[in-house]
């Protein structure tokens, strides 16, 4: 996904900074959900995520206006989403009983609404591996696409003063 973003940025070479970045935090994740010592904090992985991303967006972005980069972040993420989204779900119907049925159509209802952080984070516990979440992956796109509704508004207060950029890098680490 953010091999193809880099590219996009001006059709540029794709930068082997942020191909170590990716590929450090894809590891973390791994070895996280591997459950190997001393890798006990995989959202660290997500975290780096979070920051390339943030930082391929602010580049898109400043190539255009908020309408093309809605379409350009629609285009490039909708089709996998909702044909992950029902696949799961058509699945998900031969494969589960009622109960667990009903639980993944919740999820794929929060998931088609881009809120899955929150309808997990309402649950006992994000991660609890009793619970039955086929879908608990769509929590950190959800967080992502939210970030793509918030950042365009913010952008160009952000860019014309420092004071405000400040302001919301500190909330943002205390939230």
């Amino acid at each position: 996904h953010l091999i193809r973003v880099a590219v996009s940025i001006n059709k540029m070479e794709i930068r082997q900074d942020i191909q170590f970045l990716r590929g450090l935090a894809v590891l973390t994740v791994v070895l996280f959900h591997l459950q190997v010592p001393f890798f006990q904090n995989g959202f660290l992985g997500v975290d780096i995520f979070f920051v390339i991303s943030g930082f391929l967006m602010a580049k898109l972005y400043d190539k255009g206006t908020i309408f093309d980069f809605y379409k350009r972040r629609l285009d490039r993420l909708y089709p996998a989403y909702a044909t992950t989204l029902l696949i799961t779900l058509f699945v998900g119907a031969f494969l589960t009983i009622p109960v667990d049925f009903n639980q993944l159509f919740e999820q794929a209802i929060a998931g088609s609404l881009f809120v899955s952080n929150v309808f997990y984070w309402n649950q006992n516990s994000y991660f609890d591996k009793a619970v039955f979440n086929p879908l608990l992956n769509l929590w950190s796109l959800a967080v992502e696409v939210q970030f793509y509704l918030v950042v365009p508004f913010l952008y160009p207060f952000l860019r014309r003063s420092k004071w405000l950029f400040f302001l919301v890098f500190i909330a943002s680490l205390i939230s």
